[in-house]
């Protein structure tokens, strides 16, 4: 399977617009599912990482399908365009196994610049956090918590 990260920027140049954002003056917008089919991909299925479970159950299905297949993860950038919720994520340090008895801990797995050590423990610098929700999803002890404020999960989507 292929893994296609979409966010609709070139982060790597400096926040540039990609083909598949707008068609620039009479250039076509150019869909990278079009591309893949295109291409001769026995199928295409689009997903938003923020839907964690939802992204999990679709890279499962893909692993197991034959031929070349494509999973597009599409969610617009943190940087770029804020989310319109705030999760404030915390840490019980009481439910945090630490360093020293975590198999794979948070910080290495999700490399998410908010996930700070704190001794043997993890913390949330919360003016790094991005609200995205991924730690939370991830903990296997949940010790990462996050309470939305001002809406509910269900109508944000994710």
């Amino acid at each position: 399977p292929v893994v296609v990260f979409d966010n609709n920027w070139s982060s790597m140049t400096g926040f540039q617009e990609t083909p598949g954002t707008i068609g620039q003056g009479h250039d076509p917008k150019v869909s990278i599912e079009d591309i893949c089919l295109g291409l001769g991909v026995a199928s295409v299925k689009v997903v938003n990482p923020y839907r964690y479970r939802t992204t999990v159950r679709a890279f499962r299905k893909v692993l197991k399908e034959k031929g070349v297949n494509v999973l597009i993860l599409r969610a617009p950038c943190a940087a770029r365009q804020p989310r319109k919720w705030h999760l404030a994520v915390q840490v019980n340090p009481k439910r945090c196994t630490g360093f020293s008895k975590c198999e794979k801990t948070c910080i290495e797995a999700l490399a998410c610049p908010a996930l700070v050590r704190d001794g043997d423990k993890v913390r949330v610098e919360q003016e790094v956090c991005q609200s995205c929700g991924l730690c939370v999803h991830y903990c296997p002890e949940n010790a990462i918590r996050g309470h939305l404020f001002g809406i509910r999960r269900r109508k944000v989507g994710i």
